[in-house]
């Protein structure tokens, strides 16, 4: 009696956290999901990463100081024109002998000095020979530009690194819930059938008992693969910059994975460093090549 109490005691425990595992996982398999490929998830980050959009803006910002820079080693024209409207020509008193010899040398004459009407038009242009400090800033805004290039350059791999690493995370987890799915059913199909076999007599109680304890242990590991799946689903879209995180499914599978193959995106192709034939070894090939390609070696110089 004991033992049979204690083999349903587990069956209903076992049943209860079967019936709350399923329709968490099943809730997500419900919703509308949209299956995205690898190169649509890079291209999409590419576009959406707020990190990227910054540095955009900054070597938009580099590019007009670079503008400016060469706007004070340009020639400048400068024009101006004036105009003035005289409503009472201002006069002097002058002796009237400057114009007539023969008058009072006492005698004043009004003389007006002006006009009613006074234009002016004045056109100056000048060209810097040399200025130091024009050229110095000119090469500083230039390499600054070529700076913020660079960065542009080293966060659009840092992000796609990220997105390939999380998509194939969320692949690796897909594969984790699937194996152990399977094996959940198979012990269920073999607990079925030894269960069958202890009511004919064929199969002892221990038998039942522990497979039912085996399939009480997998249950969790199944519900802690579904739980990474769903981590690993969100953390992809958050690197897509998604609203919804539940809203979208990786496609394709590990067996597709091929290491060696380029990913066109919309910043360039990303593709893994061959060996070449030559003198030194692979590691010292690969230290070559970081020392020439890494972008933060670049920013640095």
């Amino acid at each position: 009696m004991k033992r049979a109490t204690g083999r349903r005691s587990v069956l209903i425990v076992a049943a209860a956290f079967h019936m709350g595992v399923v329709p968490l996982w099943a809730q997500q398999g419900q919703r509308a999901v949209t299956p995205v490929s690898l190169e649509a998830a890079l291209e999409r980050a590419l576009m959406s990463n707020r990190d990227l959009q910054t540095a955009r803006l900054d070597l938009g910002s580099a590019q007009k100081r670079v503008k400016e820079a060469w706007g004070s080693v340009f020639p400048t024209l400068d024009m101006n024109t004036s105009y003035t409207r005289s409503l009472s020509v201002p006069a002097n008193f002058l002796p009237r002998i400057i114009f007539d010899p023969e008058a009072d040398p006492d005698e004043l004459v009004a003389v007006k000095f002006g006009a009613d009407n006074a234009w002016s038009f004045q056109l100056r242009a000048e060209q810097p020979l040399f200025e130091a400090s024009a050229f110095i800033g000119v090469g500083a805004a230039s390499r600054y530009e070529s700076l913020q290039e660079e960065v542009i350059r080293g966060r659009t791999i840092d992000v796609a690194t990220r997105v390939k690493l999380a998509y194939y995370d969320a692949l690796l987890a897909q594969e984790a819930v699937r194996l152990a799915e399977n094996t959940v059913k198979r012990v269920r199909l073999t607990l079925d059938e030894t269960r069958k076999m202890f009511e004919a007599g064929i199969s002892s109680s221990y038998d039942v008992l522990r497979l039912e304890v085996e399939l009480s242990n997998l249950e969790p590991q199944l519900r802690r693969s579904q739980n990474a799946a769903l981590a690993a689903h969100r953390k992809l879209a958050v690197e897509l910059s998604l609203q919804d995180l539940d809203a979208m499914a990786v496609a394709g599978s590990l067996f597709d994975f091929d290491p060696e193959a380029d990913v066109v995106t919309g910043a360039g192709t990303a593709q893994v460093v061959q060996r070449e034939d030559g003198p030194g070894s692979a590691a010292e090939q690969a230290v070559t090549v970081a020392l020439e390609r890494r972008s933060d070696l670049r920013q640095l110089q």
